[in-house]
């Protein structure tokens, strides 16, 4: 949730949230209006989209937020990941009064664009919705089968599957993305419990637990996405990412060696002790200084299950990762190495 504005003369504060609209993907954006003084909540974004709204407060909305000055107006702009942008000029109370602009990608799906297949399964609960994306190749065939390569970067900060129609291009996951289905992949993202923006039960589900970023969820996603698509080669799994996205994926070929059967991590932490992202990894598992929890991180450390290493594992490390240190670099090639395990770098 964002907050916007609060007009203290007329006593109501302006905010977005998530997931208030049901039948809606959950990570879709509204603007609400509430008054300060209670009452339920006004919604101003009835469109079934994404609402993306500068806040005015961060370095990335210098100009000032999606508010005008005098708090009469608001601009909306809003899309879907196979929607491009509309933009529109409404009164605060919702009013649309005028059309901004309307993205053209006439250009990009005349070059043979198509935009990615979403989807909504089970995690493996089997209780929970969770939502992803499928990225086929131009040249797909529905009666061929090709390999899978998951993309990922969980965690409780956020998302990593686009909402948005610009996030389709979004360098680092979906853009790569790309690049990975014309090279003959389904590629597949999504998100599972224990991410952000959904609810605290949804975000905390894996806390405790060694698997601490919820792998589990992934591999039952793909697995029921694969179930109803032949096309998927579910005994050609594979798994990238960066950073946490590295940790899951080192971590996840670990977990389920019989299903991830080739992995490329970049930056991974092998040891979240010596992470310089305590904002990350305290609130999932504890202060690395207390004693009751010393135990814990050593369990989800790389050294802890290094011998269930059984597929293809190439490691990445540039020392360009602010938040993992080189250190990350020896500490898990050590582990391996000492697990008599083969990886590559």
């Amino acid at each position: 949730m964002d907050l916007l504005r609060v007009d203290e003369a007329s006593r109501i504060l302006y905010f977005t949230a998530t997931g208030r609209e049901r039948g809606r993907n959950p990570y879709y954006r509204h603007l609400y209006s509430v008054g300060l003084d209670g009452g339920e909540p006004k919604l101003l974004t009835p469109e079934n989209a994404d609402h993306d709204f500068a806040t005015g407060f961060v370095f990335a909305a210098p100009g000032g937020g999606s508010i005008s000055p005098s708090g009469r107006y608001f601009i909306d702009s809003y899309s879907t990941i196979s929607e491009p942008d509309t933009v529109v000029l409404k009164t605060i109370d919702g009013r649309a009064i005028a059309d901004v602009a309307q993205a053209d990608i006439s250009q990009l799906s005349a070059a043979g664009w198509q935009p990615p297949e979403q989807f909504i399964v089970k995690a493996a609960d089997g209780v929970t919705d969770l939502y992803g994306i499928i990225i086929k190749p131009q040249a797909f065939d529905p009666l061929k089968k090709y390999p899978v390569i998951e993309i990922t970067y969980p965690g409780q900060g956020g998302k990593l599957t686009p909402t948005t129609f610009r996030e389709n291009f979004q360098l680092g996951t979906t853009l790569n993305a790309y690049a990975f289905a014309e090279a003959g992949a389904i590629v597949v993202a999504l998100d599972g419990r224990g991410g952000g923006l959904r609810s605290k039960k949804f975000r905390t589900a894996f806390v405790g637990s060694d698997d601490i970023l919820g792998a589990v969820d992934h591999v039952a996603a793909i697995k029921a996405a694969g179930a109803s698509r032949p096309y998927m080669d579910l005994d050609r799994v594979g798994i990238t990412g960066h950073s946490m996205g590295g940790y899951a994926t080192t971590r996840s070929m670990l977990l389920f060696p019989k299903f991830y059967k080739v992995g490329v991590s970049g930056e991974s932490p092998a040891d979240w002790m010596i992470s310089s992202i305590d904002i990350a990894t305290e609130g999932i598992a504890g202060v690395p200084t207390d004693p009751a929890t010393i135990d814990y991180y050593r369990r989800i450390s790389m050294e802890s299950i290094a011998d269930r290493l059984q597929g293809k594992l190439l490691l990445i490390f540039a020392g360009l990762d602010e938040n993992v240190p080189f250190q990350s670099a020896f500490q898990t090639f050590r582990a391996f190495e000492k697990a008599n395990k083969v990886y590559d770098t």
